[in-house]
């Protein structure tokens, strides 16, 4: 007998196939009514497992919801849920997923993932092109396609079917046919920019990058190379310079229209290079003075962005930012909502009294700012040190306000530095943004800690010494995963050359784990995978969009150790945080922490 279907009692089935039956038995000649009744029952059983601890997390996560409305200040922030909701919320992701193994067809789970990047393409068009933001300006009873299709240039029948793919995975939902209306997650991204941003981030060059990492895996020099100019994007855009320093670059309306994405109108910041230094063994690194094609794989921003420009009545030869840049700069704000929040609360940082928080860097390889802002008279500093006025009408003139410092540099002291009034802050960035810092964020953000010499500003090069000696904590934010690892040696040598017995580095990176699992994280209950499986499906995707850009990698535990120890510092901890982004402690080797 070739084909069994073990039925297990619940709906579903396992079909096993000729070539499955080697994980029960040396031969098909050896598979026997034992051990396939042993095979049903160990499939049982992890179903049993499952349903038991969905029950309970179930019922968790419902008694501590009702605990937070009642009191009204079950947590620390209202947008970080308390530790019992956390952990019930990543035990039921992940369960999702065990659960989608044991009750899928295999070859069906093998061609829904085959081809999920057409969930990712339609959401990118939806956020595009504002669908969220359509359905709520009408009544909740939903808004006709044809009506949607009018407003945003996509034929009905053809943006239905992107639409009902989006509400079959709970991302809208349509209230009858071909009218659609916003759920509790497509909400999400009504009057947010910051979160359509970071959307939107997906869609562009990284998504080209993603359609190259098949031939760049492969390639003899970039399948091996860590270099920051040597990853699948040079393929995608055509271009051999770093990613950083092609979104400095200028460029014009005619070149985004014709999806000339490669070719320069004007030049870069003068930082950039310095941004981008040779790693031991690696090569040059700095921009490739050579003419690019003037077509690239990649065809450019779409919809609604290129809209913007192409109508905007701009000159096809006057030179503007990349739009790209503009969409990463705010991207980082919705990033530093959705994954920095629990930074603040689940480090002890009042235990640490009047200590010295050193931001190295800030938190960002091209050190971008944003702020809260306003049209031209509050502006993202990032717009004021590398935009134009023509620019912020072009990429910032729908957004009228956002009330968010997380994703500025030195952001995260700033708001350290209103819950811990006892914490002293040195910001470490290039010389404009430690200036715009200095003389408007500050004074305007918190003047009574500058006022009281709780902050000091430094211009600073994180591959350098660091010039603050034995600082209490040396911060660095989304840094070192931007970087491979002869880079991140550099950096980290750099703070312990100025760290004393009670210093300590904090990075805050995410924090991969295997499946099997590791003695340096906590595992996730029995039957769940130890990484936590399907919660950490995005920091898996992340790690593979750092490969695929800027040879970035997301790290293990045992890779931190590694770096550190090559630095000549001692991993001390890994802090569980609320969040996919933890902070893993570094020290001196004779530490007396």
């Amino acid at each position: 007998q070739t084909d069994f279907d073990l039925s297990y009692g619940l709906t579903g089935q396992i079909s096993l196939q000729p070539q499955h039956i080697h994980h029960f038995a040396t031969s098909p000649h050896d598979v026997t009514t034992a051990t396939m009744t042993r095979a049903a029952d160990a499939v049982s059983n992890r179903l049993l497992k499952l349903g038991e601890l969905i029950q309970t997390n179930i019922t968790q996560l419902i008694e501590s919801r009702r605990a937070v409305a009642a009191t009204g200040n079950g947590t620390e922030s209202s947008d970080l849920p308390p530790w019992s909701v956390f952990n019930a919320q990543r035990a039921l992701q992940a369960a999702t997923g065990s659960l989608t193994e044991l009750i899928s067809q295999p070859e069906n789970r093998l061609l829904e993932v085959s081809s999920q990047y057409f969930e990712a393409r339609a959401l990118h068009i939806a956020a595009d092109a504002r669908i969220p933001d359509l359905l709520a300006e009408t009544a909740p009873g939903g808004v006709p396609v044809v009506l949607l299709s009018a407003k945003v240039g996509i034929e009905a029948r053809k943006l239905s079917r992107l639409l009902r793919c989006l509400c079959s995975i709970h991302i809208f939902t349509e209230v009858e046919p071909d009218v659609f209306a916003n759920n509790a997650v497509s909400a999400w991204l009504v009057d947010n920019e910051p979160l359509r941003a970071y959307i939107l981030l997906f869609g562009l060059d990284l998504y080209t990058a993603s359609d190259h990492l098949p031939r760049a895996l492969h390639d003899s020099v970039k399948g091996s190379s860590y270099a920051v100019d040597q990853t699948a994007w040079q393929d995608a855009l055509g271009v051999s310079k770093s990613r950083w320093d092609w979104l400095e670059e200028k460029t014009s309306a005619s070149d985004l229209r014709e999806g000339c994405n490669a070719a320069v109108q004007g030049t870069t910041d003068t930082d950039t290079a310095a941004r981008t230094p040779s790693a031991p063994g690696a090569g040059g690194q700095g921009r490739d003075a050579a003419a690019a094609s003037p077509k690239t794989p990649y065809p450019g921003v779409f919809g609604t962005e290129l809209s913007r420009v192409v109508n905007s009545g701009v000159g096809d030869g006057q030179p503007i930012s990349r739009p790209e840049h503009a969409i990463f700069s705010l991207a980082m704000v919705g990033g530093g909502r959705v994954f920095g929040r629990a930074h603040l609360h689940d480090f002890p940082w009042a235990s640490l009294g009047a200590a010295t928080v050193v931001d190295v860097g800030g938190g960002s390889p091209l050190l971008f700012e944003t702020l809260p802002f306003n049209r031209m008279d509050s502006v993202p500093l990032v717009i004021t040190l590398q935009f134009s006025a023509l620019d912020v009408d072009l990429y910032f003139g729908r957004i009228e306000a956002v009330t968010d410092v997380t994703g500025i540099t030195g952001g995260f002291c700033l708001q350290l530095s209103h819950l811990y009034p006892d914490l002293k802050f040195v910001l470490q960035d290039r010389g404009p943004a430690i200036n715009k810092a200095h003389n408007e964020v500050w004074p305007r953000e918190n003047p009574a800690a500058l006022a009281a010499g709780r902050i000091q500003f430094v211009v600073h090069d994180f591959f350098e010494k660091n010039p603050v000696p034995e600082a209490d904590v040396y911060w660095l934010r989304y840094v070192l995963h931007d970087w491979s690892d002869d880079y991140c040696v550099r950096i980290l040598s750099g703070i312990r050359q100025s760290m004393g017995p009670r210093s300590r580095i904090l990075i805050c990176d995410q924090v991969m784990n295997t499946t099997h699992g590791c003695s340096d994280l906590p595992p996730a209950p029995e039957p769940l995978l130890p990484n936590w499986g399907y919660y950490t499906r995005y920091s898996h995707q992340r790690d593979l969009a750092m490969m695929a850009i800027i040879n970035g990698i997301e790290r293990k535990p045992d890779e931190f150790r590694e770096l550190v120890e090559r630095a000549g510092l001692r991993l001390r901890k890994i802090w569980d945080c609320r969040s996919q982004v933890g902070l893993v402690e570094v020290v001196l080797p004779n530490s007396e922490l």
